[in-house]
């Protein structure tokens, strides 16, 4: 049987080694070294002073690792080859869900689910909270999180109800309902690509633990604001419908959400040939979205 092939260690790997086997060799000041520099970068994208952007931080502290000797350019190459296909097909997911926010489809929902709640707080809350579970299965945790959770706080701002319950679940689903599916979140996706894994068994195995923590998630949050959520809210705040999205909307949703489904559900795992058809579901939803509604 023969042995599977392994990258080499990194310089971090290496250096760090001796750590966890006998002193010296400068394998715990190496280790150290990287730590330090890992918190104060973190530290620094936690912050942002002056407002700077993370992105700024999080370069400089990958040029403090190269400078130091701890990544080169052969492991950028190294994890680029690993991760490429997956990253790029993330990235047009990404688009997908940016072209449905632009075209409204994510402020459309969450004013019909107030509307359609008929002024209860509780049903309100548990139709935000399923928005977000679709949103996220369908899209990814990070468009329920940056895009779905500020239109959650707006509209309850909107409606006179405190906006913590409302955001902190919209925020929280993201990662519990990106358990279901590959498409998800990238961890799922790194997995699914490393592993071979078939995307239905993928999701087979995934369904029931990814349906006990919804559901374990809503029912803990509902307890913990039970004084918070009111029983009921007048609807006088929602106004009228997202401003030419009414009739639109229905179909870019379906359109949005085959979109997101076009690449995840071929049954086998990401394709070598990933970075050229990846972002092609999100620029033919965009043309989709962006065209002029039929007369």
């Amino acid at each position: 049987m023969s042995t599977p092939l392994r990258a080499p260690p990194t310089a971090i790997a290496t250096a760090s080694a001796p750590c966890y086997i006998t002193s010296g060799n400068g394998g715990c000041t190496a280790l150290l070294i990287s730590l330090l520099i890992f918190a104060i970068t973190l530290f620094f994208i936690l912050w942002r002073p002056r407002g700077i952007r993370e992105a700024w931080f999080a370069a400089g502290g990958a040029a403090l690792m190269g400078a130091a000797g701890f990544v080169g350019w052969s492991d950028v190459v190294r994890l680029w080859a690993e991760t490429g296909d997956v990253l790029a097909f993330l990235a047009g997911m990404l688009v997908v869900g940016y072209v449905a926010d632009q075209a409204g489809v994510f402020s459309w929902l969450a004013y019909h689910t107030a509307r359609l709640s008929r002024g209860s707080g509780v049903r309100l809350y548990v139709g935000l909270y399923l928005i977000g579970v679709f949103v996220t299965v369908w899209f990814s945790l990070d468009t329920t999180a940056v895009v779905l959770a500020p239109i959650v706080y707006s509209l309850v701002q909107a409606l006179g109800l405190p906006p913590l319950p409302f955001v902190l679940a919209t925020t929280y689903v993201a990662n519990t309902a990106s358990l279901l599916l590959p498409v998800s979140n990238l961890t799922n996706l790194i997995v699914w690509s490393r592993f071979d894994v078939p995307f239905w068994r993928y999701a087979a195995v995934m369904a029931l633990p990814a349906a006990a923590a919804v559901a374990v998630n809503l029912g803990l949050f509902l307890w913990m604001f039970r004084r918070d959520i009111p029983a009921r809210f007048s609807p006088a705040g929602l106004g009228g419908a997202p401003a030419g999205r009414g009739e639109e909307a229905a179909p870019r949703i379906e359109a949005a959400a085959a979109g997101g489904a076009g690449e995840a559900v071929r049954d086998t795992p990401v394709p070598a040939p990933v970075p050229a058809p990846a972002p092609a579901p999100a620029v033919a939803v965009a043309a989709v979205l962006e065209a002029p509604a039929a007369a």
